[in-house]
């Protein structure tokens, strides 16, 4: 089954400019609960300080299953 990341790229410009990439620790079942994910975290990071840059995109990832043997 297909499943959904956010990745991308989180800037901070105060009060130097410090870039961040990030990346999901949770996985979505569908490409529109990502797309909510990311337009929440994408306004509440912007409610934090307008001068934020944030690339964010959902992106399909298939699961990937432990290897309970090892």
């Amino acid at each position: 089954m297909l499943k959904f990341f956010l990745v991308g790229i989180f800037c901070v410009t105060q009060p130097m400019n410090d870039c961040v990439r990030v990346a999901g620790t949770n996985h979505f079942q569908t490409h529109e609960s990502c797309i909510l994910a990311k337009q929440n975290f994408v306004s509440l990071m912007l409610q934090e300080n307008k001068t934020n840059l944030i690339m964010v995109e959902c992106v399909s990832a298939y699961p990937i299953e432990l290897n309970s043997s090892i």
